[in-house]
Formats: C-alpha cells, sequence, structure tokens
C-alpha cells in the first residue's frame, strides 16, 4: 500500500467525519491579482517570482462541507496556476497549486521584454516584464569539486537518476539569487541581488575542478581540513579577486553503517562557502521542476543518503534544507554571521528555504496534512543583514558607485548547525 497517499487522502476523509471543519468554499474566478511586483518592470535576474492570488466571488469562510475539506487537503487541481512565458521558446509553462486562492509561481526570463500570460481555468492575465542583465564585474561563483579521480556522481535513492549535476546547481542558484532579490525588496532596498555569469543559453556558468587527493584520503578530512584545501585549490587556480564563491564537494558520501557523512563539509567565510552534494539527488533541475521538487512526499532512505531533513524525512524537505543551507554558507562567503532569528537564512531557517516559493509546507513526518504557513513564517534575512547586503559590491541592481558601496566579510569560517533525520 501507498502509505504517502494514505497520509494524504484517507487520514483527512477520517478527520473530517469525526471532527467536522469549517473553511471557505470553492470560488468562481474573477481576476488572476499578482501582489509583489507591478507589470512592466524591470528585473536584473532572470527568474522572476509571481506572488498573489485568485480573487472571486464572496465565499461564506463558515460554511461546513466535509466534500471540500478533502479537496483542500489535497489541494484543489481545479484551481492551480499555469504561468508561461510566450518570449521564451520553447514553451515551459510553470504549474503551482493555489492553497485558499493564494499562490507563488516562477517564470524564467529573457534578456528584453517578456511577454507573461497567467491562466487559470477560463480566467487569463496577461503581464509583461523586463529583463535587463546586471552589468557588474563583481560575481558569485560555483565551483564543483571532485577527487583526483573526476568522479561527479551524487549520491542518490532514485532510480535512473540522470546524475545531472549541472542542471541541478543552476537551479539552485537561480533560486537562491531570486530569494535575495524578493527578501531585499520587501525590506526596503529595492531588488538588490547578487550576479553570476551564464552562457550563451542562460545556463549559471559552473567550473568542475579536480583536488589532488583520492576520495579514501577525503573521507577522513575534517570539515575545517576540507575547507582550507577547497579554499587553497580554488584560490590558486581558478583566481578571481573580483568572486565570491560558493563550492560544492563532489567527494562527500554517506556511511549508513556509521550513520555519519564522510568528506564533508558546511561551512562559509572569507569569500567562500563549501557544502556537500549528499542532499543533491532531491534538488530540482529545471525550474518548472521546483513545485514537484517541493512537494515530493517520497520517504528519505536513510540507508542510502545522508538525511538532512529536519526531522520531515521526505525529498521535498532534504532538498529545501540543502538548498537553504548552501545560501546560508553563501551568506557567511558574502559576510553575514549567524543570526538568532529562526526563520533567517542565517539562522535554521535555512530548512524553511522552500517557503520562499511555495504557499504551503507538503505533508511530511511532523505534519500528515498540508501546512499553510503565514509569511512571517517563510524564510528572510534580518533587517541588519539587509543593511549590510544593501552596500556590499555583490548586491547592486545597477551599475554600482564603487566609492560607496563597500566590501564585508567574515574573518573566519562559520559552521552550519546541521538538522538531521
Amino acid at each position: 500500500m501507498n502509505t504517502q497517499k494514505l497520509k494524504v487522502t484517507v487520514l483527512p476523509l477520517i478527520a473530517s467525519l469525526f471532527m467536522g471543519t469549517l473553511f471557505a468554499l470553492p470560488v468562481k474566478a474573477q481576476e488572476i491579482n499578482i501582489e509583489n511586483i507591478a507589470s512592466g518592470s524591470v528585473l536584473r535576474y532572470p527568474v522572476a517570482l509571481l506572488r498573489g492570488e485568485l480573487r472571486g466571488e464572496k465565499t461564506n469562510q463558515t460554511q461546513l462541507a466535509t466534500s471540500s475539506w478533502i479537496e483542500q487537503v489535497n489541494r484543489d487541481h481545479r484551481h492551480a496556476i499555469t504561468v508561461s512565458n510566450l518570449s521564451r521558446l520553447p514553451l515551459c509553462p510553470y504549474r503551482a497549486d493555489m492553497f485558499r486562492s493564494q499562490f507563488k509561481a516562477l517564470t524564467e526570463l529573457v534578456p528584453g521584454e517578456n511577454h507573461i500570460r497567467l491562466e487559470c481555468g477560463d480566467v487569463t492575465k496577461e503581464f509583461t516584464l523586463i529583463y535587463r542583465p546586471m552589468p557588474s564585474i563583481r560575481k558569485v561563483r560555483f565551483v564543483y569539486v571532485t577527487d583526483k579521480s573526476g568522479d561527479t556522481r551524487y549520491p542518490t535513492q532514485l532510480v535512473s537518476d540522470p546524475q545531472d549535476y549541472r542542471n541541478k546547481i543552476d537551479t539552485a542558484a537561480k533560486l537562491m539569487q531570486t530569494f535575495m532579490a524578493e527578501r531585499m525588496n520587501t525590506l526596503g532596498y529595492g531588488r538588490k541581488t547578487f550576479s553570476f555569469d551564464t552562457d550563451a543559453n542562460g545556463k549559471v556558468t559552473i567550473s568542475t575542478l579536480r583536488l589532488p587527493c583520492t576520495a579514501e584520503q577525503l573521507k577522513g578530512y575534517s570539515q575545517y581540513q576540507i575547507w582550507s584545501l577547497v579554499q587553497h585549490e580554488v584560490r590558486k587556480r581558478l583566481p578571481n579577486d573580483n568572486a565570491k564563491t560558493l563550492v560544492i564537494t563532489a567527494f562527500s558520501r554517506y556511511d549508513s553503517k556509521q550513520s555519519k557523512p564522510l568528506g564533508y563539509a558546511s561551512l562559509g567565510g572569507m569569500d567562500y562557502g563549501v557544502v556537500s552534494n549528499l542532499g543533491m539527488c532531491s534538488w530540482p533541475s529545471t525550474i518548472t521542476q521546483v513545485p514537484n521538487a517541493f512537494t515530493d512526499t517520497t520517504s528519505v532512505d536513510a540507508t542510502r543518503i545522508y538525511n538532512q531533513s529536519a526531522y520531515r524525512n521526505t525529498l521535498w524537505s532534504l532538498a529545501s534544507t540543502t538548498i537553504g543551507a548552501a545560501l546560508h554558507e553563501l551568506g557567511h562567503a558574502l559576510g553575514l554571521e549567524h543570526s538568532a532569528n529562526p526563520y533567517c537564512v542565517m539562522s535554521t531557517g535555512y530548512q524553511y528555504f522552500h517557503r520562499a516559493f511555495m504557499v504551503d509546507d507538503a505533508p511530511c513526518d511532523l505534519s500528515l496534512f498540508p501546512l499553510r504557513f503565514e509569511e512571517a513564517a517563510a524564510i528572510t534575512l534580518d533587517g541588519s543583514m539587509a543593511r549590510q547586503l544593501a552596500n556590499s559590491l555583490w548586491l547592486q541592481n545597477s551599475t554600482p558607485n564603487y566609492r560607496m558601496a563597500k566590501s564585508i566579510g567574515v574573518r573566519r569560517p562559520l559552521a552550519l548547525k546541521v538538522i538531521v533525520h
């Protein structure tokens, strides 16, 4: 029996029969409203987040309806939003389910004017965004480091995993960039975010570098030894004073017998962040895969991969935690210290990375039902950190004033507080 399906369908039915639940009935849509960005806006990064709601006739908020309770728990697929960029060919529609008429959706942009169409049933909305790439020499770069053999494979529990690490890093990098822009804008600094190099197809440039050590040697290294080795090799062989660097280790493995990761590091500071590839099998390979990746309730197989799911034990939570951890270490590379705010990316709030792009948490071991969260509980940046970043050479949404902007830095590598199981 599919236990995940049982959780999401049968249990809500039982609960509704015995408890009864009050909520709003589905509505007839009148318009799609986008709340966070205006049509005609100019963006300096390639993936736009659209947050809004499906507006309709007023509903009776206290009407009891058992059948609709089941629909709410499973997400009402009749009320899904589809976003297509008509200026980007081939068309790759982004489909996101709604929760109580709220939605978040992404669309990938091409340089110049982008004609966006949003659809929900018979309701459509036309929308225009203008993408002008950032004219900055200061970049964030992504480096995938292997052992001496050059093996780029990441641990996986998936059958026929394509091992497409370049696509996964490309997608994760764009999500991190968009998150930074949206949070900086929310905090009053405009959509300032970091820039990275891309190829002719708009893919993030990813360098692959072999270390002079074998996999067996690296398995015995501590986190600080790995960080020091990686930082030394990248600085020597890929020198670039205008770069902050996020390094992902290809040689990390999980020893299920000892229940510990080997050749693993999660540290950041002094222009470098280092994370492992241990959760990469759960990452989306394209922007259109983001909704599926952040709702995949498949259980983590802890006999095969490191369960960094923050006790939620699903692939969606593994993806959220590990991409969030990468952003956390990049934050240290950009000069940010740790935070006491439980929802800040620079604290353990990195585990909520998915909430920047979703309107609810999918079912997991901590909740049998989808969990609606308030935006105050979504992943964020502290105001003091936003003020720091607003003056950084690496976060500018136009040609920066180099006399006014300044570089900030963490003088020592800071460790991530890892939340496993």
